[in-house]
């Protein structure tokens, strides 16, 4: 009887010992299988959308590209690859004409290579340029600035139109120094534009400023 019961419980041991070895060698392997292909198989899903999300910007962009282009060529005009002086010259006449002003003089100086700190000469000592912001891409060798004086003259409400015009035109020019003078009859000329605001005779402004050229 013990000998039976001993032969019994060793066939079940052998069958305990058959059925673990095919589940390690042979099940949980491919559950493993199986598991990492669903892995893979999310991991491809999500690149699929990330990537359907990115061909579908690409497409909206192309769509909207005449319009990119558009922008691309008002910045290109905003801050040119050469310094067009000329053409500066003549926005300046076309604006003044446009709001009734005069311009008596225009001062251009050397280009001098941009950097936060750069100091440039005007008619009133030393100044620096309006700073721009700070891109690593903007450098001394490839970013220059112009400096201009301009000396405007007509009534006070036209100069103040035409200086708030060429501050918004075509081409980007930062204002950084403004002075007027006017007068009325026998009374003493006014020297800030303040005082001449109170005047309806005719005011001459002198307006500094900077002007800028992105080198190709």
């Amino acid at each position: 009887m013990k000998q039976g019961r001993s032969s019994a419980m060793g066939a079940l041991a052998l069958i305990i010992l058959i059925i673990g070895g095919g589940w390690f060698l042979k099940i949980a392997p491919q559950l493993n299988l199986i598991s990492g292909i669903q892995k893979d198989q999310a991991n491809v899903l999500a690149t699929n959308v990330r990537s359907q999300l990115l061909l579908t910007k690409l497409k909206t962009d192309y769509q909207n590209i005449g319009n990119l282009k558009n922008e691309l060529a008002l910045l290109g005009r905003s801050v040119p690859a050469n310094a067009s002086i000329s053409a500066f010259i003549s926005e300046l006449n076309s604006v003044a004409n446009m709001h009734g002003a005069t311009i008596k003089s225009i001062l251009v100086s050397d280009a001098k290579p941009y950097s936060v700190n750069t100091r440039v000469p005007t008619d009133s000592g030393i100044k620096e340029p309006p700073p721009l912001m700070d891109d690593p891409k903007i450098t001394g060798s490839n970013f220059v600035i112009i400096p201009i004086q301009i000396t405007a003259s007509g009534k006070y409400p036209d100069v103040l139109d035409f200086i708030n015009s060429i501050q918004t035109g075509e081409r980007l020019f930062l204002i950084s120094s403004l002075s007027s003078a006017g007068s009325m009859g026998n009374k003493p000329a006014t020297t800030t534009a303040q005082s001449a605001s109170n005047k309806s005779g005719k005011v001459d402004a002198s307006i500094g400023g900077f002007i800028y050229v992105l080198l190709d």
